[in-house]
């Protein structure tokens, strides 16, 4: 019993720092639909004057896509060629967290048929540390509220840097975010 309990906790802890060996070709799929919704928001909000085209989380976008395009919308390439996997297992400490640790038990010891309610739970809490995350390498990042909006986001961060780290910063915290988190 004891093996198990540490084979599947181990799971949820190793398998963010192999995250490359768990991005399918479904994954790239979905990182790319997430980037592709996203431009097309920005532009409807340059549109409206909602926004500047220099917003720094548009210029990021765009610059995501282009670089994704260019690693021929593969995920794995894409953080391969970018050097990206670094910065992707400091996301793995989250799971040593008290917090995650204690959520992760629950998972395995639920009994109760919550386990998909407490799976959602260990996402939301993954995503919420990995911003705090990013805010500690950027600390001009601004935390999405639960709730708030795509436009209340890109507002709150329009100081955040454009330059080459934080631009890798924050690709590595949405690949994490939308992808290895709920792995």
């Amino acid at each position: 019993m004891n093996k198990l309990l540490i084979l599947i906790i181990g799971l949820f802890v190793i398998s963010p720092v192999i995250g490359m060996d768990l991005i399918t070709k479904e994954d790239s799929v979905l990182f790319g639909k997430a980037i592709s919704a996203g431009i097309d928001y920005d532009k409807k909000m340059i549109q409206e004057n909602k926004i500047s085209h220099n917003n720094p989380i548009h210029m990021i976008l765009k610059k995501l896509s282009r670089n994704f395009d260019a690693s021929k919308r593969d995920l794995t390439t894409f953080i391969k060629k970018h050097s990206l996997q670094y910065r992707l297992n400091e996301y793995t400490k989250i799971d040593s967290s008290s917090l995650m640790q204690l959520a992760l038990k629950q998972v395995y010891y639920d009994k109760n048929g919550y386990t998909d309610e407490i799976r959602k739970y260990v996402i939301k809490t993954r995503g919420l540390f990995a911003q705090l995350e990013l805010q500690k390498k950027q600390p001009s990042f601004r935390l999405f509220v639960f709730g708030g909006t795509r436009l209340e986001f890109m507002l709150d961060n329009q100081h955040y840097p454009v330059n080459e780290a934080a631009f890798n910063d924050y690709v590595a915290w949405a690949i994490y975010t939308y992808i290895l988190a709920g792995k």
